[in-house]
């Protein structure tokens, strides 16, 4: 079953295409990976996704209906979440108060309720912050809910990224260079992780540079240069692919 759907998107900033009539099926249930040289397009085209960024032209289709152009607050209330290469996060909060945050925002407390602390919004809060535990026992943050989320080291800071994305409850979650910048034992520590969401059926759609980490968790791979499509297939495909050998190595 395609969940989403990219239909010839193109985003252009003044003469410059960064992504040019981009086309991509994303399949429920399998991890995705867009990898490409810097300065490809993944990036401006998980922002199309979300929301970030407006096509200058093409569709995009999630569960059948076009996104294109919608904001992120709504594109993430109806199933798609992101995380970011630099982690967003509330550094003076601790790192439970960060994730009741994220929770919140799939929460049924209405402003009202908030205002005037009714006892439905007690009761929404202790349930946020049953849900926000579950969440950092899953991501093996559980230890560390009372530091204050600044403090945290970088693969620490990715593990709670992916767990607010998580608190979405989303059905495609975009990962943003999810393993940048760590040691092969934290790469295989956030890879478990990934391999996990997959497992509780979300299906994953991932930039990143790190080709042995792709590799090894993604089903299906698609790659960009210069905003444009030069191949799509199995990772076995891809990596003898001799468009892909020379937009990375160059002639």
């Amino acid at each position: 079953m395609i969940l989403l759907n990219i239909d010839g998107i193109t985003k252009k900033f003044g003469a410059l295409a960064a992504v040019d009539n981009f086309s991509c099926d994303v399949i429920k249930g399998e991890c995705h990976a867009l990898i490409g040289p810097n300065g490809a397009g993944k990036t401006t085209t998980f922002n199309m996704i979300a929301g970030y960024l407006r096509p200058t032209k093409g569709k995009i289709f999630f569960n059948g209906e076009n996104i294109a152009g919608l904001k992120p607050h709504v594109i993430a209330r109806k199933g798609i979440a992101r995380t970011f290469q630099i982690r967003v996060l509330f550094d003076s909060l601790s790192v439970l108060e960060n994730m009741m945050a994220a929770c919140h925002l799939k929460s049924s407390s209405v402003f009202i309720d908030m205002v005037f602390q009714t006892r439905h919004s007690h009761e929404e809060n202790k349930r946020l912050e049953q849900l926000s535990l579950e969440l950092l026992e899953i991501v093996g943050l559980s230890d560390f809910s009372e530091v204050p989320a600044g403090t945290l080291g970088h693969v620490a800071q990715g593990k709670l990224g992916l767990g607010m994305a998580l608190a979405m409850e989303p059905q495609v979650l975009l990962l943003d260079e999810p393993v940048s910048g760590m040691t092969p034992s934290e790469t295989e520590e956030m890879l478990h992780l990934i391999k996990q969401t997959l497992q509780r059926g979300i299906t994953v759609l991932l930039v990143e540079h790190n080709m042995k980490a792709v590799m090894s968790v993604a089903d299906r791979i698609t790659v960009l240069d210069f905003g444009q499509k030069i191949a799509e297939g199995a990772p076995n495909d891809i990596i003898n692919n001799p468009d892909v050998i020379k937009a990375y190595l160059g002639e």
